[in-house]
């Protein structure tokens, strides 16, 4: 193997090493006083050319024993060792945990042995997939504003939601239920989120009008761009994860072919085939990726509860009674809609806590478990409020329509008292069977308090908000659509005023003007309308001053009894204009108020 070898003596290097790096020791000319055994400290004077003490030279040049190198690239974790002999005779899973590669003890150059050739590849197999990760990272981060944006619109999302004109071109019952079973049917992996079709394909999936449908993706479009990017990294395989899937797959095949039966100690063929298997493929399931996974699915779910939300206010828009059976179907497909939306998010809670498990991401698992909580708590309020809503507009009698708000009263108590024992699992499962020291135990329970313990009680505190709600014997109103909102403007005729009946020498016709509508501190809308003159020389003007607008006058909110109004054409500070309503009085007409706001005459002529 080495003519070039002077001496009689066998070679003491590694067969299958490079033989045009290696060294001769008894042909070294230069100095010999290297340290080449680091347990013995002993140099390369001190090898004696006899013995059975094997030599490596690296690529650097530096020479060191087997035994050296193999504690350093730490053989023993890759192979199983023979205490008697002192060989490697069997190959054995390797390590889980984060590796780097072996490097040169003297100059840190790189270890390219071939003897080292399953340390190496693994700890550069990790790296690869630190760099995944990194830019799964990336990507996430780069959608932060977006989803800033997206938070900060949603009143306006929703505002536009109510207004989406109705369509009456929906499915009929018959095929909404068809619509609904075959959408169960169809296939969802149980390693990636909801896919980006569920929320696209409206009128196939979920029974919308086709207009409709168009409206509403017009409204959310920027959450299902981001959401289809983010769903993208969520279900993302990088190259070296599947090639391990492959490999396990190729050798638990050959494992199950080969199996002796009467070697198997115990154990089932398939543990046995997948013990050999995880041996013989040389590196463990790959988990750095998994992290970012794992937050592409909660913000993805995020996202989902961002449109049920813009969805359950086109739902409060929509009428609760009505003559036409076309109504009451055309609410059910917006409330199974939400309802969709809702399963979805938990169903995906619990695909994210099986990959948090998988890879041991405690604290992600914890996260992900509270999310599952507040998932399930938007869909409980939401079917509770419709139930609510029914009860309200129902023609049961005052003592029914108390005993099933007192039923609805029993399931949130009941629901809450569940989810504060769902939370104590969660705690426990954190916590048990993980070895801290006193420090690191303070520091994870402080991580918990913030981040889990926190939006727990925010969940409870709804819940007790809900049950108040629910109990309270209120006057219940119908939303008022769009059409109704149009025709009470158009009955005020705030959009004509003139000017000139009052005022011939007046050059101008002129319109009225937007400044009617008003709301009280709780958003209660009111009208001030017309304003009352005694004195002869001002009753030329009533005409103008007829409409206003003006606040004259300071009373109470028939609704909550707050102060709305205000006197001498200043309305109360408390009080805010009813934008939507001035909206639609320009659309009859009207012109931008040439007063304040509840107040004087600003450049009217």
């Amino acid at each position: 193997m080495f003519p070039f070898f002077k001496h009689p003596v066998e070679p003491y290097t590694v067969c299958g090493e490079p033989c045009a790096i290696q060294k001769c020791v008894a042909c070294m000319n230069e100095a010999k006083t290297a340290i080449v055994d680091f347990s013995m400290q002993r140099a390369i004077s001190d090898i004696d050319p006899t013995s059975k003490d094997k030599l490596i030279a690296l690529e650097c040049g530096h020479i060191f024993t087997v035994k050296t190198l193999d504690a350093h690239c730490s053989m023993s974790e890759y192979y199983e060792i023979d205490l008697m002999t002192d060989r490697y005779f069997k190959m054995k899973a390797p390590p889980i945990k984060y590796q780097t590669p072996p490097t040169c003890p003297t100059c840190r150059g790189p270890i390219t042995s071939p003897r080292y050739g399953r340390v190496t590849k693994r700890a550069n197999l990790d790296i690869l997939e630190q760099n995944v990760a990194s830019n799964m990272s990336k990507r996430l981060e780069k959608h932060g504003p977006d989803l800033e944006a997206i938070a900060a619109s949603l009143e306006a999302s929703e505002t536009a939601a109510k207004a989406i004109a109705r369509r009456e071109d929906f499915v009929s019952e018959v095929d909404f239920t068809r619509i609904c079973e075959k959408r169960k049917e169809l296939h969802r992996k149980p390693d990636e989120p909801l896919s980006i079709r569920f929320l696209r394909e409206l009128k196939v999936l979920h029974g919308f009008p086709k207009k409709e449908g168009e409206d509403w993706k017009d409204i959310v479009k920027d959450i299902n761009q981001v959401y289809n990017v983010i769903a993208e990294v969520a279900s993302a395989r990088s190259a070296h994860v599947k090639a391990h899937e492959a490999a396990i797959t190729t050798l638990f095949k050959l494992e199950m072919e080969t199996l002796d039966p009467s070697k198997l100690d115990g154990k089932t063929q398939y543990e046995a085939a997948f013990e050999a298997v995880n041996a013989k493929v040389g590196q463990p399931p790959h988990k750095a990726d998994r992290k970012y996974q794992i937050e592409a699915f909660l913000l993805t779910i995020e996202l989902r509860l961002m449109l049920a939300q813009i969805a359950s206010a086109r739902v409060s828009g929509l009428p609760l009674t009505s003559s036409k059976p076309d109504h009451s179907r055309h609410r059910q497909i917006w409330t199974t809609f939400v309802s969709f939306l809702y399963d979805s998010c938990i169903e995906d809670c619990a695909k994210a806590n099986s990959l948090a498990r998988s890879c041991s991401a405690f604290r992600q698992e914890a996260r992900v478990s509270l999310v599952e909580l507040r998932c399930t708590f938007e869909k409980f309020r939401f079917e509770v409020l419709e139930e609510h809503r029914q009860i309200q507009i129902s023609n049961k009698g005052e003592e029914d329509q108390t005993r099933m708000r007192t039923r609805l009263g029993t399931l949130i108590s009941q629901q809450e008292s569940a989810t504060r024992k769902s939370y104590s699992q969660v705690w426990t499962r954190h916590f048990q069977n993980r070895v801290f020291n006193s420090q690191h135990e303070t520091n994870e329970i402080h991580w918990f308090k913030d981040n889990c313990t926190s939006r727990a009680e925010k969940v409870i505190i709804a819940y007790k908000d809900l049950h108040e709600q629910v109990l309270k014997e209120e006057v219940f109103y119908q939303s008022i659509m769009l059409r109704e909102k149009q025709d009470i403007v158009k009955a005020f005729g705030f959009g004509m005023c003139s000017f000139r009946s009052f005022i011939p020498h007046h050059s101008r016709n002129r319109t009225g003007h937007v400044g009617h509508f008003y709301n009280c501190p709780k958003g209660h809308t009111f009208v001030i309308t017309e304003v009352s003159y005694s004195h002869p020389y001002i009753r030329i003007l009533i005409d103008m001053l007829l409409q206003c607008g003006g606040a004259m006058e300071a009373s109470t909110c028939p609704e909550c009894g707050s102060p709305i109004g205000g006197g001498s054409h200043r309305l109360l500070d408390s009080n805010t204009r009813a934008i939507e309503f001035e909206q639609l009085e320009r659309e009859g007409g009207a012109t931008e108020n040439p007063w304040a706001p509840g107040g004087y005459l600003a450049n009217a002529f």
